[in-house]
């Protein structure tokens, strides 16, 4: 039984035939012989084809995107370039940082050795002594004392010294009680 194909077929091969002239001479090759044609010489036949049907709007999108491809190429080294320059300076950031995180420390320990809590106690230890030991020099002068002026200006001297020598040795207890000197 002879199938013929559906009139969508037919339509098509028609509208195909109109926009490609067949070869001279094809009505003398047999059904067979062009199929052979067809499968053997594919790529023959591919460029037949593409004579009638001009490839002027591909080939235009194609170099359209090679252009857009090379400045996308182009903008990817400036990239590259710039990532250079950013680690370059991301670098140089760390090494200042490094260099400032040591500064850092170093004037850290050094404020603490000055002022810092151990620091700050030991001069207050020590300004209680030196001012005990002042008052005790004053008890022993006080015995050279000859006018009524300079047993006034005794008494205000020893009073005054003994009064920081009290206090700070007030705040050295509350420091020693409570664990930090407080004002």
């Amino acid at each position: 039984m002879d199938m013929l194909p559906s009139p969508d077929v037919q339509e098509r091969t028609q509208k195909q035939n109109k926009n490609i002239p067949l070869p001279e001479g094809i009505h003398l090759l047999s059904s067979k012989e062009i199929i052979d044609l067809i499968q053997i010489h594919k790529h023959q036949l591919e460029l037949y084809v593409t004579k009638f049907n001009p490839l002027t709007k591909f080939g235009e999108k194609i170099n359209a995107l090679k252009d857009e491809f090379k400045q996308l190429e182009k903008s990817f080294e400036d990239l590259h370039g710039q990532r250079d320059k950013v680690q370059a300076l991301l670098e140089n950031c760390r090494i200042l940082e490094s260099k400032y995180v040591a500064s850092w420390q170093d004037y850290h320990s050094e404020f603490e050795e000055k002022y810092g809590d151990i620091a700050m106690r030991k001069k207050l230890e020590q300004s209680t002594k030196n001012l005990d030991e002042e008052s005790s020099q004053l008890e022993a002068s006080m015995r050279t004392i000859e006018s009524a002026d300079g047993l006034d200006q005794f008494i205000k001297d020893y009073l005054n010294i003994r009064t920081q020598y009290h206090l700070r040795r007030e705040k050295l207890a509350t420091w020693e009680s409570q664990g930090k000197l407080r004002y």
